[in-house]
């Protein structure tokens, strides 16, 4: 079981003291900043606000609106105007570091710890520097001044370690990081480092003993786990990489088209390069910080990390990602395309950048990046899989079946992972209401992945809304239900079903449940509207339909649901069925 425990002290363990990056980078210096008045304007920023005042509140607009440059751009000419506010000057070196800034990161550093001996990031910024230009002294004197508790007394004995490796002493490192390992509980990221250690000196048994400690503690990571299994293929054992492969769920890869052990391999060269193995560390905080939201602090990591490994295609992976959950398209788009073929994780990045320019509005230069790349690699399918989703969320759903017929042609013996291949290009069928190809599709679907509840609900809820195989579809739909009962795609199904079989007041209860859930699908609330009027709720039926004809965009949808605004359902020729009572089934679904 691969976990992310929280077990002091451990690195997991200070995740939460170091969401401090955003508080500090947000915190409220006004009172000390707004107490000067007009003042002169820097010369370098031509367009600054003629007050301080005004150029500090730009500066914190800026940052709120996550636009680094400019925010480290006027909190510099703040800081300017008073040099002697250390939370100010703190807030302008982490400015300038998360822009990647490191010029002037490095300068505003330096200004911080003369202030202040517990500048931790400044001075964890001072080592990452002086280890990437081979300063291997001053790095070591800068790592003394790394005191007290938390990331500092975690991170004082890794970055020891490596420098004594880079000074030629791996065996002094290993025995130094052994007696911090005990005092951290056997934390598995210290025992990853010692096996790293352990290989850059050769001796694979102990490297061995330490990767065999990791796992059995059952607390890491998928980049630990894949940093192991990278071990065991370089060292001839690739059952046991298997092991960990078969762990780590498909769902779980973060780089999804390239193999789990082509990032295996990636990620275990931490080992050839004392670098490599420190920007992994603080790239691994980088992660966990991304993972809980902290984006900030997430940055500022990451930055850390590419001063050590400044081509690391990690690196800028996670750099494009945290633009783009600030919607900053055209920096993800530089990150993403700055991951170069040599690297091994081109293709992936290409598929991230691809992904910025469909969210940017650029689809018809996305379709000619995926074009171009499904021409030129011919033994990969990604590019015309991601071709032929790209089309189907623009409802072009022709071409998508074209794109999804090349990749499935290129694979060639179709397995259970290809699944979704297959299904999707069913959904594409039934759009283009080519209903015996996509029922042929989905059947084979869900013989590839007969539990998937996406399968299920599709294929179910197609049946249904023809009225056919109603006993089997109404099983399929519900056993999608306890296996997802709070999508209100699927539970909307099983109201649906429920609606076509005549159970209307049982029908209502799934219905309002799903719109509780998904309140603006037009077609969910045409389904309510539906429902209320075959239980007499007509006044409740039109507002439904009245609220699906606003959300819909569909011009044939909008006429069908304003013929049942002015007049109505037409009367069935055989009564509803009874009014049943089985919430208790209902709610026993819903808690499974």
């Amino acid at each position: 079981m691969m976990s992310q425990i929280l077990q002091k002290p451990s690195l997991f363990a200070l995740i939460a003291a170091l969401f401090f990056v955003s508080a500090c980078v947000h915190q409220d210096t006004q009172r000390s900043a707004l107490q000067g008045g007009y003042a002169a304007q820097p010369s370098y920023l031509d367009d600054a606000p003629a007050t301080l005042t005004g150029a500090y509140l730009a500066g914190r607009f800026a940052q709120h609106q996550s636009d680094w440059t400019a925010a480290s751009h006027y909190m510099h000419a703040v800081l300017q105007l008073d040099e002697q506010n250390k939370n100010l000057l703190h807030r302008t070196f982490l400015l300038a570091l998360g822009d990647g800034d490191i010029e002037r990161a490095t300068q505003l550093a330096v200004q911080l710890i003369k202030k202040d001996d517990g500048a931790e990031l400044a001075t964890v910024h001072l080592v990452a520097l002086a280890m990437a230009e081979n300063r291997l002294e001053d790095a070591w004197a800068l790592t003394e001044n790394l005191v007290g508790s938390g990331f500092n007394d975690y991170a004082k004995p890794l970055f020891q370690a490596w420098l004594l490796v880079m000074m030629g002493n791996p065996d002094i490192a290993l025995a130094r990081l052994e007696e911090h390992i005990g005092v951290f509980n056997r934390d598995p990221v210290y025992l990853q480092h010692a096996g790293l250690i352990a290989e850059y000196a050769q001796n694979s048994e102990k490297a061995e003993s330490y990767y065999s400690e990791v796992l059995a503690g059952g607390e890491f990571t998928v980049h630990v786990a894949l940093g192991i299994a990278g071990y065991y293929e370089r060292n001839n054992m690739p059952e046991k990489a298997a092991l960990i492969y078969n762990q780590v769920d498909s769902q779980r890869n973060p780089y999804r088209i390239l193999s789990l052990s082509h990032m295996a391999d990636m990620i275990g060269r931490a080992a050839e390069n004392p670098l490599d193995a420190v920007s992994l560390m603080l790239f691994e905080l980088s992660s966990l910080l991304y993972d809980r939201q902290a984006y900030d602090s997430a940055l500022i990591y990451t930055r850390l990390a590419e001063i050590l490994t400044p081509s690391s295609p990690f690196v800028a992976v996670m750099l494009g990602d945290i633009a783009m959950t600030h919607s900053n398209y055209d920096a993800a788009f530089a990150h993403y395309s700055s991951v170069d073929d040599i690297s091994g994780m081109m293709r992936f990045a290409r598929l991230k950048a691809v992904e910025t320019l469909e969210a940017s509005g650029r689809k018809e230069e996305a379709v000619a990046i995926l074009s171009k790349a499904a021409e030129e690699e011919n033994e990969y399918a990604d590019a015309l899989i991601y071709l032929g989703d790209l089309y189907r969320r623009h409802e072009e759903y022709a071409q998508a079946v074209q794109a999804y017929n090349r990749a499935l042609r290129r694979i060639g013996d179709v397995g259970a992972e290809h699944w979704f291949i297959i299904y999707a290009r069913g959904m594409s069928q039934e759009r283009l209401k080519n209903w015996d190809m996509a029922e042929k599709d989905l059947l084979k679907a869900l013989e590839l992945n007969p539990d998937h509840p996406l399968i299920l609900n599709y294929l179910g809820y197609s049946w249904i809304d023809q009225g056919i195989h109603m006993e089997r579809a109404m099983e399929m739909i519900k056993k999608a239900v306890m296996l997802r009962p709070n999508d209100g795609y699927i539970t909307d199904s099983y109201g649906w079903a429920l609606y076509k079989k005549g159970e209307y007041d049982e029908a209502v209860q799934w219905l309002e449940y799903s719109v509780e859930r998904v309140p603006y699908d037009p077609t969910i609330n045409d389904h309510l509207g539906d429902a209320y009027w075959r239980v007499g709720r007509r006044v409740e039926a039109r507002f439904q339909w009245e609220r699906a004809y606003g959300l819909s965009e569909d011009g044939d949808e909008k006429k069908r649901l304003r013929y049942k605004i002015n007049f109505g359902l037409p009367d069935y020729e055989k009564p509803p069925a009874e009014p049943k009572t089985i919430t208790v089934e209902r709610e026993a679904m819903l808690q499974r």
